[in-house]
């Protein structure tokens, strides 16, 4: 169990940096949106992938405080990273192509 909680905290943190580091770069590429013609045509899927992570990093949250606290829904919750992850992938391989 022990290595389940240090999974779930790695993933929350994890999710929780790279968002924060993309919020911080979508402000940065809202201030200078009138200096580029093809930033404004990226944000949207600049803020999709800061969006992405930080649910990453809730549904690592979520599922550490599940089985830190020993909730009934704990296994369930477990499987809420996989989403974010598979929603991830599924995005950036949607960029490539």
């Amino acid at each position: 169990m022990k290595y389940l909680q240090l999974l779930n905290a790695a993933l929350a943190a994890l999710g929780a940096a790279l968002g924060a580091v993309l919020a911080v770069v979508c402000v940065l590429y809202w201030v200078y949106l009138d200096l580029d013609p093809k930033l404004p045509a990226q944000l949207p899927q600049l803020v999709m992938a800061a969006a992405l992570c930080a649910a990453l990093g809730v549904a690592g949250l979520g599922a550490f405080l599940a089985q830190r606290r020993g909730w009934s829904a704990r296994w369930l919750l477990q499987f809420a990273p996989l989403g974010a992850i598979a929603g991830l992938v599924l995005f950036f391989l949607r960029l490539r192509s």
